[in-house]
């Protein structure tokens, strides 16, 4: 029971992972995606190139990413901790 509840399911594939990981992942990318727009868009104004307006407004998604994120590790908290729950009820039974 207990590597149920430490398995992360990194090697295994996206059918195996817990409730939330996927959030956790596909947050953590467009997070990344985010801030390298955000430095192609701040480069400007260290090297004194024209700026793009459109890279400010891209760069806005690691915000969006940052929610993400994290609301995939409120939910997968939330599902270990009724796993951890469930496993508790069972073995106090038996």
């Amino acid at each position: 029971m207990l590597s149920e509840i430490t398995h992360s399911g990194v090697g295994l594939g996206f059918t195996h992972m817990r409730k939330g990981e996927f959030l956790q992942r596909l947050g953590g990318t467009i997070f990344a995606v985010g801030i390298l727009f955000g430095v192609v868009a701040f480069s400007p104004a260290v090297f004194g190139n024209q700026t793009v307006s459109s890279l400010w407004l891209l760069s806005m998604m690691s915000g969006l990413g940052l929610t993400l994120m994290l609301f995939g590790f409120f939910q997968t908290a939330r599902s270990r901790s009724k796993l951890v729950a469930g496993s508790r009820g069972t073995n106090e039974r038996g």
